[in-house]
């Protein structure tokens, strides 16, 4: 009797070791993916050389395996706050897709754009100067835009955040890049929100993955909810033998 209960004991702590391992691997890798957007900036472009009337536009991002319904996503940009200027995003992105919206102007120096939304910046995209400016992406429209809403992405631009204003921690940081020159845009380069100033502006294209392949190589989108299946299952299958495993010593020992 006393055998039998070392070895239920042994096989309870075993099989309790190995969900409390897979739990601590699934935490760090959900807390890390939990604040990545679905929907990202990836590229501005806000100052032309004849009129920045019709040439400006903002590259968006969808980041996750599945389209996304535009209708309750906006643009705000400005220099105080992001009500100076609002945009209403329409149609639905594809997974794993970028969209440029604005002009409907192109040509060379912008990049020569094609338009998924082809809807003028009115008033135009600030151009920053001594003090920065900012462009914001909002999960909520245009309409419910005001000056304390927090944006789910923004860039700030130009050679402070005198203004405070706020990016999408909810927080006045650092303007992430320079006011870009005349005929440039400014580019994200990563999913972790750095910027860079693009000598050539690239619309219609970026250089990072969108959607990366964090677990077994299987392609997952930038989304919690979807991480937590493979895990999750590994889980369950430690559950279900742990709850098997303590039915069958109960049997023997009762």
């Amino acid at each position: 009797m006393w055998k039998q209960r070392r070895t239920a004991a042994a096989f309870i702590i075993t099989n309790a070791t190995v969900l409390a391992t897979l739990l601590a691997l699934l935490t760090p890798i959900l807390v890390a993916r939990a604040d990545v957007n679905e929907m990202i900036l990836a590229e501005v472009f806000y100052d032309h050389s004849s009129s920045d009337d019709t040439y400006e536009w903002v590259e968006i991002c969808n980041t996750t395996n599945a389209a996304i319904d535009l209708s309750n996503y906006s643009i705000g940009y400005g220099g105080t706050d992001y009500t100076y200027g609002t945009y209403q995003l329409a149609g639905t992105i594809p997974a794993c897709t970028c969209w440029v919206v604005g002009g409907p102007a192109a040509d060379i120096e912008n990049g020569n754009p094609t338009y998924n939304q082809s809807q003028d910046f009115s008033p135009d995209i600030q151009n920053s100067g001594t003090v920065g400016d900012g462009v914001a992406l909002f999960d909520v429209p245009a309409a419910n835009i005001i000056s304390t809403t927090v944006p789910i992405d923004a860039v700030i631009y130009g050679p402070n955040n005198d203004s405070n204003l706020i990016d999408e921690t909810g927080s006045a940081n650092p303007p992430e890049v320079d006011d870009a020159p005349m005929g440039r845009s400014i580019e994200r380069t990563n999913m972790d929100g750095d910027w860079q100033i693009q000598s050539n502006p690239d619309p219609n294209h970026i250089t990072f993955n969108l959607c990366p392949s964090p677990v077994g190589g299987v392609t997952y989108p930038n989304n919690p909810v979807h991480l937590l299946m493979p895990w999750a299952s590994l889980v369950v299958l430690a559950g279900l033998i742990l709850a098997a495993g303590t039915m069958a010593i109960r049997k023997h020992t009762g």
